[in-house]
């Protein structure tokens, strides 16, 4: 009998996720049929680091460097880069990356986040078909809608995070090694994939619920409950060092060189705050995108929608009977909204000085991803209640009803004002249906914005309080709540989603672009190369990180830009040092000041060894292995000489010279030269960080130690 409980129980479970992999594919239609392509960062930082990443998995090396980004860049330590998201590694299988690996990437990560979301409200052994409208209620939130086209990082933030609470959940109710192992897991992949400012919320929230469970079995004084899960949050936090090591090592040690390793000021910490009259989102989804108050707060920033009609069920939390759950879930929602609020409170201001790590993130209108999880988690155990009551009550018809009237005042103000009639005319004129779409969308106005929203919103209004009050089947509430859901969602995305270029565009000029590790020319200057860097700019970034030319630009593309780099974009003496030389040279004049000296064959150092040289020695090199992570030179020399590598200079770098290892010195303020003996040599430059390598292989043990170990105990408790 239980085995065919199990079956129905499993089958259940795969309709309900293949209606979510559906829903996915036909929400986000622009990138699904590759209609439209992914946009800004996207494309301009993510796609680049993607790329690489991709490229050199594909020719059997780690993703440790990329020689040509700004002249060496340790992608390995990008902690938005992806270069340890196992995901960006299985898609890496079928290709380099490009943009449809990169749509593939951001449906997968949505359709993550559903299915997380139904994980998270199955902790209430809630029924499917609401746990369905919760899970399809957060893949078509605002949050999701705003920041699925520009920015992955965030978006991975909304897939696991869902997983991870409610993995964190179980645990608190019944501490163990399985809940400890699923919790790491979850926070691992978290750590790998997201934003960091996500990872440090979530870890303060399990940080409040693991004191909230302790201090309850402490009352009611369950030792036993409060030993075991100390113990095993202990294992969990193991368990997590293990999995994440690689991740943690290389961020840690890339963290000092970043521009902005050590932090971020008050003022900035308040940068991208959500403004206060973005609330209005909660109910009519796409109106801020065009109310010029909001326009402080970023466009992938303004929508905190997560259903109309799950918001109404969520205000009956008044009249419900209230439990620690609930409570800690409103605590939490009011929480994270007020400081998504930035500098218009002070809470992020207060937590900024007081709570650690704190200080070191922007863009406090993130928080609201968590004031969605907690009101949809809220809003459908009370619409579960209600089902299960058989409508029993009115409060939420009143609440329908009061929405009803406030949205038909909105409209009734926004008629005198709106130009709809202007935009479709436009819009029947023809041309390319793609960019006619897109003109529709941009020129509509926030009274055009007000007019649509509220109508299609008044709608649903409507047909709820029906619903309410003929106490109709819960397989109607399903219906109305996605159809809701997804139109709201369509008006959305047409601003933050997609834009004007096709897929087809983007991977046509990737395709045309080298492929593997070509060697590059040593007669080409840094400035040749760098000629053409920021070609097809509007369509694909910086040209210069596919064109595989060891070049550099001064247009800054990532937040992990390197601290040392920028020291030479400011240092215009050395800049011309710099951009004079190849990628690899034996210097002829050398300096300890790049003022009044030929940069042509020039090295700046101060290094007294390299100083003494002699600097007029002939000398002749060739380029004899090359990969992403090293080079390696077969070099002639008539006497000592100064043979300057042009990639950046960080730990991890390990120069041999006849296999015989020796030290780089600084060079031209951030790459490295030593000094090579008469005669012939090979020399090898390789970046192979040894703690890093170490962290691969912990995290690779461990990966395969607790998988196999949860094998074991499911299958035990299974038998």
């Amino acid at each position: 009998m239980n085995k065919i409980l199990d079956h129905n129980k499993n089958k259940q479970w795969n309709i309900q996720h293949l209606i979510l992999l559906a829903i996915t594919c036909l929400c986000y239609w622009p990138f699904a049929f590759g209609i439209f392509s992914a946009k800004n960062d996207n494309i301009l930082a993510f796609l680049p680091l993607r790329f690489h990443i991709s490229e050199a998995l594909r020719n059997g090396h780690l993703p440790l460097w990329s020689p040509y980004m700004y002249l060496g860049y340790p992608i390995h330590g990008d902690m938005q880069g992806g270069a340890w998201n196992p995901v960006v590694w299985l898609l890496s299988l079928f290709g380099r990356y490009n943009v449809t690996s990169v749509h593939l990437e951001i449906l997968i990560s949505i359709f993550i986040a559903g299915a997380g979301m139904y994980r998270l409200l199955g902790v209430k052994n809630l029924s499917s078909s609401t746990r369905l409208i919760g899970a399809a209620s957060y893949l078509m939130c605002g949050y999701i809608t705003d920041v699925a086209g520009s920015n992955l990082p965030f978006l991975w933030a909304a897939a696991y995070a869902p997983f991870t609470l409610a993995y964190y959940y179980h645990f608190l109710q019944s501490p163990s090694i399985k809940n400890a192992l699923k919790t790491a897991i979850a926070l691992s992949l978290f750590f790998v994939s997201a934003y960091p400012s996500f990872f440090i919320i979530t870890c303060y929230i399990m940080l409040a619920g693991f004191f909230v469970v302790v201090i309850k079995n402490i009352l009611k004084k369950n030792k036993s409950t409060v030993k075991s899960i100390l113990i095993n949050n202990i294992y969990l936090g193991i368990a997590f060092l293990g999995i994440s090591a690689v991740a943690i090592i290389s961020y840690l040690h890339i963290l000092p060189f970043y521009q902005r390793g050590g932090g971020v000021s008050l003022q900035q910490s308040f940068a991208n705050s959500f403004h206060p009259s973005c609330s209005l989102s909660f109910i009519l989804p796409s109106a801020p995108i065009k109310n010029g108050a909001s326009f402080a707060t970023d466009l992938i920033s303004r929508n905190v929608y997560f259903n109309c009609l799950v918001l109404v069920f969520l205000l009956c939390y008044a009249w419900m009977k209230k439990t620690l759950f609930l409570n800690f879930t409103l605590a939490g929602i009011i929480f994270f909204f007020l400081f998504s609020l930035g500098d218009y409170t002070p809470l992020r201001a207060l937590c900024y000085k007081l709570l650690p790590l704190m200080d070191t993130f922007r863009h406090p209108s993130n928080a609201r991803l968590f004031v969605i999880i907690g009101s949809i988690v809220l809003g459908i155990i009370i619409l579960e209640k209600f089902i299960q009551a058989n409508n029993s009550t009115k409060i939420p018809q009143v609440i329908s009803s009061v929405f009803l009237i406030a949205i038909l005042f909105a409209v009734g103000l926004s008629i005198p004002n709106i130009e709809l009639g202007a935009r479709l005319k436009e819009l029947s004129n023809g041309g390319e249906i793609r960019r006619a779409l897109k003109n529709f969308f941009d020129k509509l106005s926030v009274n055009d914005l007000v007019f649509i929203n509220g109508v299609i919103q008044a709608f649903f209004l409507i047909v709820l309080i029906f619903l309410l009050r003929k106490k109709t089947a819960s397989l109607w509430f399903v219906a109305l709540f996605l159809a809701n859901s997804f139109l709201f969602a369509q008006l959305t995305i047409p601003y933050t989603l997609a834009s004007k270029i096709s897929p087809k565009t983007i991977n046509t000029l990737l395709n045309n672009y080298p492929k593997d590790y070509p060697f590059p020319d040593k007669l080409e200057s840094i400035k040749m190369n760098s000629f053409d860097m920021l070609a097809n700019y509007e369509t694909i970034g910086i040209n210069g990180f596919y064109n595989k030319k060891i070049a550099t630009t001064d247009v800054v593309f990532t937040p992990t830009f390197m601290a040392p780099v920028e020291k030479i974009i400011l240092d215009s003496a050395a800049k011309v040092v710099v951009l004079s030389n190849s990628y690899a040279y034996f210097a002829m004049h050398i300096s300890s000041v790049a003022d009044n000296i030929q940069p042509l064959h020039s090295l700046i150092t101060n290094n007294e060894n390299l100083l003494r040289t002699n600097t007029f020695a002939a000398g002749d090199f060739e380029l004899i292995k090359f990969w992403n992570n090293g080079f390696v030179f077969q070099t002639t020399t008539t006497d000592s000489a100064v043979f300057c590598l042009q990639q950046l200079y960080l730990p991890g770098w390990k120069c041999k010279i006849d296999g015989k290892e020796v030290k780089p010195a600084a060079a031209n303020i951030a790459f490295m030269a030593v000094k090579i003996p008469p005669g012939n040599h090979k020399i090898s430059f390789i970046y192979q960080p040894f703690n890093v390598i170490i962290g691969l292989m912990i995290s690779v043990i461990s990966c395969l130690a607790f998988i196999f170990l949860l094998i074991k105990i499911t299958r035990k408790k299974n038998a």
